[in-house]
């Protein structure tokens, strides 16, 4: 005669390989779920530097461009400050054959500037200094705080060295060094 189902001696020995098998994976599960997030901050953060750094790279590698006229080069297309925290941008955006700065349309302007400021990196588009208002800021200061910004120009490239850090989460930074060959210089 054939046996229909399980013996309880089965039965318990299923339920306890079971209940060993469902411990041992709760017992993993909140630290994959924190490796988890750490990993995606991460990420987001890279991910953060590395939109920013793309909008800086993409100047720098503009930098003294002027459309027909290189006669027009009056003015040096990368100024970067003592402190090395600032970088003044010139190129030719709208292809007019000169730089212009103008204070009052500052979207008419071909200078474009950034600067380290309060734990961020802000932009301003018109005005040719590193002081002044209506800067915009390109991280968000309440996620992500820049603890180093250093721009240092050679004869054909600029390095920036740049650092962040989350602030949610102190220990998740990255760290970058950049360098950029200036093309029209």
């Amino acid at each position: 005669m054939l046996k229909a189902g399980f013996s309880l001696i089965e039965m318990l020995l299923a339920i306890i390989l079971t209940s060993i098998l469902m411990i041992v994976i709760m017992a993993f599960y909140p630290k994959m779920q924190m490796d988890s997030l750490i990993f995606y901050q991460q990420y987001r953060l890279e991910e953060s530097v590395n939109q920013v750094l793309s909008g800086l790279i993409k100047d720098i590698k503009r930098a003294g461009f002027i459309a027909n006229q290189l006669t027009n080069l009056t003015k040096s297309p990368i100024v970067i400050s003592n402190d090395k925290q600032c970088i003044m941008i010139r190129y030719d955006l709208y292809r007019r054959g000169e730089w212009r700065e103008d204070k009052y349309n500052k979207s008419d302007s071909d200078i474009f500037v950034y600067r380290y400021y309060q734990k961020n990196i802000v932009y301003r588009l018109g005005i040719p200094n590193c002081k002044g208002r209506d800067w915009e800021r390109l991280f968000d200061s309440n996620e992500i705080e820049v603890t180093r910004f250093k721009i240092l120009l050679y004869s054909h490239f600029v390095a920036i060295d740049l650092s962040v850090r989350l602030k949610s989460n102190n220990f998740i930074t990255y760290s970058t060094t950049h360098y950029v060959k200036t093309e029209n210089i």
